[in-house]
């Protein structure tokens, strides 16, 4: 069963982790330390993909934020080599999900399981931040500073000092960025056409009322 990895929106606003600097299983610097990460991970419990997924998301949310359920169309898809053995991933995206708490300070933060220390914070940023990708193409590099802004926006002092100003180069090779672009190109394609049919309806309404006015 392949790994599956879910961010949370809704209308307004995408929800994401950020990658702590400490891997808190071995001490080690994190893979993707301080980038926007997805939340979830590895079956390891034999459990089905929402349970997994409910739990990958409570535990590196710090029980912030919880999920009800889950797209389980991909938006994007890839394998990776780990010990001779190719590791298959899913991203995805959940719409049915609930905040339940702020996030908590950093001497709360620090002692808590090694699960929830994972990533330094977790953000929500307004999908109005990505008004600049409609009809553009994106890049794991061209969102990077858009979303570490949006982070930046309402993380504490000690999470912001995690985070990292440029991107890796792991990041736009890995198969989060790739995710990551995959999830705002088909957010500014539904954009495009949302805003398509909008104008249309405005153009379509001024025609009608032209004819009824005679001017």
């Amino acid at each position: 069963m392949p790994k599956r990895y879910v961010i949370l929106c809704d209308d307004d606003i995408v929800v994401f982790p950020i990658k702590a600097a400490i891997n808190p299983y071995d001490g080690s610097p994190a893979f993707l330390a301080g980038e926007p990460n997805f939340f979830g991970g590895a079956d390891a419990r034999r459990e089905d993909p929402l349970t997994t997924l409910q739990r990958e998301v409570r535990e590196e949310s710090v029980g912030t934020y919880e999920i009800h359920g889950y797209d389980i169309n991909a938006i994007s898809q890839g394998s990776y080599r780990q010990n001779r053995r190719l590791v298959q991933c899913e991203f995805c995206i959940s719409r049915n999900w609930t905040m339940t708490g702020p996030w908590p300070d950093e001497g709360t933060w620090l002692q808590g399981d090694d699960d929830e220390r994972e990533m330094c914070f977790v953000a929500a940023m307004p999908l109005q931040n990505l008004d600049q990708f409609i009809g553009v193409p994106v890049t794991a590099n061209a969102l990077f500073p858009v979303l570490m802004e949006g982070a930046r926006a309402t993380a504490p002092q000690w999470a912001r000092a995690q985070f990292r100003d440029v991107p890796s180069r792991a990041f736009a090779e890995s198969l989060t960025g790739r995710a990551f672009a995959a999830f705002v190109t088909g957010w500014a394609a539904g954009q495009r056409d949302e805003r398509a049919v909008r104008a249309a309806f405005l153009r379509r309404s001024g025609e009608i009322r032209t004819r009824r006015t005679g001017s």
